[in-house]
């Protein structure tokens, strides 16, 4: 996955936009949480593809912290 996160960071500085890079925050989360810690953030016990809701407002956090921490204008509309 690490290419195609490269990938996306390297068109959004030629295209110079906010890139949201949720392969590393969501990685480390994982990591700082350990494998028994995120189990519940996925539908099913093997399956680390679709997230449970639990899994989702996490995922969303990270987008708004990385939107508000890029200061674009749609930083202005997220709930904090």
């Amino acid at each position: 996955m690490q290419p195609y996160a490269d990938a996306m960071k390297k068109v959004a500085k030629e295209k110079d936009t906010v890139c949201v890079d949720l392969y590393t925050a969501s990685g480390k989360f994982m990591q700082d949480i350990g494998p028994d810690g995120f189990a519940s953030f996925f539908c099913a016990p093997k399956e680390r593809t679709h997230f449970s809701e639990k899994g989702a407002v996490v995922i969303a956090e990270l987008i708004v912290k990385d939107l508000s921490a890029a200061k674009t204008p749609l930083a202005d509309y997220l709930k904090k």
